[in-house]
């Protein structure tokens, strides 16, 4: 399968944080900036794109505002690899067209507790999202490569680990970072990387 990226382009709509104004007399309240930010996080999870040119940003940090998780859980060298062979026998889809993406959810002790495939990866998440509700007490486990809207949909469902096959983007590491998200890409079998949060990596299974 051809891995292509998608652009799109987002009128954001006068986009800053509450109580601060964007013209003269005129902000948001935090329950209208509540509102915003639901918005535009659907508006961008429906783009489903890789690469997205914004418009009418007033404030560069309400674009990157994502909400911090908690403590999460700790996991070994094994439980990646556990994960990571997991999630390639789980993909039916793949298996019979080789051109779908999978998103997998990993619980330490319980293993790959759920998978969502689709052509989409984004909808593979989104699906996956979807069916586990609250991720924290386990970790995000991707075929894809992670895009900022990847990194805000885990930070958006608590997930406080987030494993992926391929490389993250450079402004998906800034936001994991932020978010308090434990970032473990380019993961595969015994090796990987962790971009952000290395303290919930451990030697061995906590």
């Amino acid at each position: 399968m051809t891995d292509r990226a998608k652009v799109a382009s987002f009128n954001v709509k006068n986009l800053i944080g509450a109580d601060r104004e964007y013209y003269e007399f005129q902000s948001y309240t935090p329950e209208e900036y509540s509102w915003k930010k639901a918005w535009l996080a659907d508006q961008i999870v429906q783009m489903d794109a890789d690469v997205i040119g914004f418009q009418e940003i007033f404030e560069e940090e309400a674009l990157r505002d994502v909400p911090a998780v908690g403590p999460g859980i700790r996991l070994g060298a094994a439980d990646i690899a556990a994960a990571l062979a997991a999630l390639r026998d789980a993909q039916p889809l793949h298996d019979r067209t080789r051109a779908v993406h999978a998103a997998g959810f990993f619980v330490p002790g319980q293993g790959l507790v759920a998978v969502r495939e689709d052509v989409g990866r984004h909808n593979a998440l989104d699906k996956l999202i979807g069916a586990v509700g609250e991720c924290s007490r386990g970790a995000i486990v991707l075929t894809s490569r992670v895009s900022v809207e990847m990194v805000q949909k885990a930070a958006m469902a608590g997930a406080g680990v987030v494993i992926a096959v391929s490389a993250p983007t450079t402004l998906a590491v800034e936001t994991a970072d932020r978010a308090g998200i434990t970032l473990v890409a380019r993961a595969r079998d015994d090796r990987f990387d962790t971009f952000t949060h290395a303290e919930r990596i451990t030697a061995d299974a906590a």
